[in-house]
């Protein structure tokens, strides 16, 4: 029953793209445009009414109380004045923006199509919860939104009768549709958690484990981001309504089809020729780049440019690879807890709900607060294009800065494929064996600070269109297990390390010789082995270049995780092994250079055609390998 359970918690998607929001958010302001030829206000009161529901509906929730109040009292009493602020800036204005009776029929619809969501909601819990059943749940928001859109109805009859009013109750039955329709993938089985020590403590030992610390703020900024993005992108849509069909439709399609590939990838094709840590990172650049193009769009009256529709395409496409990446990476992070502490594994949920809720509230505020503004100084006056230009740098820039932001923490996240699949070999291991080399790897990745060498994946990403090689047999390699591959290459001088790090298709950690990881004994040796010996280089200029490239290459040496070989220091020799060992064990594959070119004579160069001689100290790595694991390489 418990790994049912936790099996449930590790497959709930924490973020989704809320199509129905995004409409509701855009039936609102279309229902205040056309009342009250005010946009802005019919979104502005559906924000304001949004945001202060959850937030109260999270500062009064007894599990997150304590989170609130004690850690975040700032973050607390800004929301608070906040949210009072923009109610009394909205109602004191809207004697110069509105009339009275036009006002209370958009407030109605709006507090109408809130009720509807609430009440969807709440049904949507008790019927998962199993408290009602199906029938009785699909009764019950049948006959309560139909008496919510009857009262709506009579409301505007009676403040506004030249008004339709089919077109109000053609809308809100869309909204109840569609808000139905998205509430099935939510879910509210969540943990009780009564005790506010313990969720301190619990949120304290997380907030410890470094990937989990820099996933959390990774995951805050994306949930900003897309609020923010969401409620300028339908502002967008909205301001153009002669084309607003057509944009939401881009924008729906396109999110759909972006979440179906990501499926498609998932369950379509090998899940471990993927890493959605990067394909989260494209994800976000093309969020970014949709926002620059926003930014850039310059409509006039009669024509809307193809960036318009551009725009609208790849922010979808952005956004939803973002979150779908985002979801995929939550769940393996749900192994990392396990892995670090399990007893916490009932609580992780709540935990995660309660930053996203928090996120989300926060986003929502800050779009909240650039309609108010625009509301303020609209006031009925402009036209929707100059609403637009208004609206750019207000929404598009604060978006951007977020959604850069969340790049650069993506960056920083320690974490990708390769050691996802080592913590799910970890965690699958069977009772009775252990494997310590790969527990305390794991632990170094995981719960300690650890950085994830980028810089490397670029700088081989651009050396590969220079060497061009077509690579034979390497399905081959599929054959193996990692761990158990050991790589015998050419040196060939500097070019058989760059092919073989741009070229060999699997994970691996190279041996170097230990002069090289050590800034001075590196400066040495690269000065009396390499550029004392480039007679065509000045020799005042050779020892500078030694000193300028030693950091460079130690960066290179620790990024590809190099195991130094003492190979003047017999003694120490044994530390090779003994690394290399764990290091397989670990499930990492070895790559060895073994040529001697002191044995072949001349002037102690690596040969560039042919093989040279082998040190031949190497071949034991074979023998220690099935000593300690009974592992064949």
């Amino acid at each position: 029953m418990q790994a049912k359970n936790n099996n449930e918690i590790k497959n709930y998607n924490y973020n989704e793209i809320n199509i129905s929001n995004i409409f509701i958010y855009m039936f609102s302001m279309v229902i205040s445009g056309y009342i009250a030829n005010q946009y802005i206000l019919g979104g502005a009161l559906y924000l304001l009414g949004r945001v202060t529901y959850f937030y109260l509906y999270t500062l009064f929730n007894h599990d997150v109380k304590f989170f609130i109040f004690k850690k975040h009292k700032v973050l607390t009493a800004i929301l608070t004045g906040g949210l009072i602020f923009i109610l009394l800036f909205i109602v004191m204005n809207l004697p110069v923006a509105i009339d009275s009776n036009e006002f209370w029929v958009i407030f109605s619809t709006i507090i109408i199509i809130l009720l509807q969501q609430s009440l969807v909601n709440r049904l949507n819990q008790l019927l998962k919860t199993n408290i009602i059943n199906k029938k009785l749940y699909l009764l019950s928001n049948f006959i309560i939104n139909l008496i919510l859109i009857f009262i709506n109805l009579i409301i505007v009859g009676f403040l506004i009768p030249d008004k339709n009013w089919m077109l109000i109750g053609l809308g809100l039955i869309l909204s109840f549709v569609i808000e139905l329709i998205e509430a099935r993938n939510k879910d509210f089985s969540l943990l009780k958690i009564k005790d506010n020590k313990k969720v301190k403590s619990i949120i304290e030992y997380l907030n410890s484990i470094h990937s989990y610390k820099v996933f959390k703020y990774l995951s805050l900024l994306i949930v900003i981001g897309l609020q923010i993005t969401s409620v300028h992108v339908s502002t967008f849509i909205v301001l153009f309504s002669d084309k607003m069909i057509v944009f939401f439709s881009l924008f729906a399609i396109c999110v759909f089809f972006t979440r179906s590939f990501v499926e498609f990838i998932i369950k379509g094709l090998n899940k471990k020729d993927v890493d959605f840590t990067n394909l989260l990172f494209v994800g976000l650049l093309i969020w970014v780049y949709s926002l620059t193009l926003f930014y850039n769009i310059k409509p006039t009256n009669n024509v809307i440019p193809i960036s318009a529709y551009l725009s609208i395409i790849l922010s979808s496409i952005g956004l939803a690879l973002t979150i779908a990446c985002l979801n995929i990476i939550e769940k393996q992070m749900y192994d990392v807890i396990a892995f670090a502490k399990s007893d916490f594994l009932i609580y992780y949920r709540n935990i995660r709900n309660l930053y996203q809720n928090v996120a989300a509230i926060v986003g929502q505020y800050v779009a909240l607060v650039v309609l108010a503004f625009l509301y303020f100084y609209n006031a009925g006056s402009i036209s929707n294009l100059d609403i637009f230009y208004n609206l750019k740098p207000l929404m598009i820039l604060p978006a951007i800065a977020v959604v850069l932001a969340a790049t650069l923490m993506a960056l920083k996240f320690p974490i990708n494929k390769r050691y996802f699949e080592k913590l799910n070999k970890f965690l699958n291991i069977k009772a009775g064996e252990k494997n310590i080399p790969l527990k305390k790897q794991l632990e170094n990745v995981f719960i300690k600070k650890h950085s994830r060498r980028v810089g490397i994946k670029i700088i081989i990403a651009l050396l590969r269109p220079l060497y061009y090689h077509k690579l034979i047999d390497s399905e081959n390699i599929k054959k193996y297990e990692d761990g158990t591959i050991i790589f015998i290459c050419n040196h060939g001088e500097l070019y058989g390390p760059v092919v073989a790090n741009v070229y060999v298709p699997c994970s691996f950690r190279p041996w170097i010789i230990s002069e090289l990881y050590d800034k001075e004994s590196f400066i040495e040796y690269t000065y009396t082995n390499t550029f004392s010996k480039q007679k065509w280089l000045p020799e005042k200029l050779q020892m500078p270049l030694a000193k300028l490239l030693a950091p460079a290459m130690i960066w290179v040496a620790n990024s590809i995780e190099c195991i130094p070989v003492y190979r003047n220091k017999p003694e120490e020799l044994i530390k090779t092994f003994r690394m290399s060992v764990n290091a397989m064990e670990s499930g990492d594959n070895l790559l060895i250079f073994p040529e001697n070119p002191a044995l072949d004579g001349g002037d102690g160069k690596y040969k560039l055609k042919g093989t040279g001689k082998f040190y031949s100290g190497f071949a034991l790595m074979g023998q220690a390998l099935y000593t300690k694991t009974n592992k064949i390489a």
